[in-house]
This record gives C-alpha cells, sequence and structure tokens, in this order.
C-alpha cells in the first residue's frame, strides 16, 4: 500500500511538474510510471507467493505455536 501511495503521489507531482515548467514533451513521466507500475506488479504478485518473492515472511512465531500445540496433545 506504502508503494502504491506513494508512487502515485511522485507521478503526479512529475506530471504536474514537468505540463506545466515546460513545453516540449519529455518521455521521462511515461517511462517512470511503467517502471514504478511493474514494480507495483511485482509486489502485488510477490504477497500472493511469498515463499518465491522478495518479501519472506518470518514463520518463526508459526512454528513456534505448531511445536506448542503438538507438545500438549
Amino acid at each position: 500500500m506504502l508503494l502504491l501511495l506513494i508512487s502515485s503521489w511522485a507521478i503526479g507531482v512529475l506530471v504536474g511538474f514537468t505540463n506545466s515548467a515546460q513545453e516540449t514533451r519529455h518521455y521521462f513521466v511515461p517511462v517512470l510510471f511503467v517502471i514504478i507500475s511493474a514494480l507495483t506488479v511485482q509486489a502485488i504478485r510477490d504477497l500472493d507467493n511469498p515463499k518465491l518473492g522478495f518479501i519472506r515472511p518470518n514463520y518463526q512465531n508459526l512454528e513456534d505455536l505448531r511445536r506448542l500445540i503438538e507438545h500438549d496433545h
């Protein structure tokens, strides 16, 4: 969510500054938009399958809980 908020804010600021400051068209903002969109899609894919992605959650608490449950029974 933070990536989505920051990227949408950054694109809005960049589009506003580039459109008001210069009359010629620059391709920096569209390229940046494509890169940020690709990173956002990758982050969403990464959250769907955490074992294969860049975001690696810590499963230690769940393993400790499993051991406690097995120990009680």
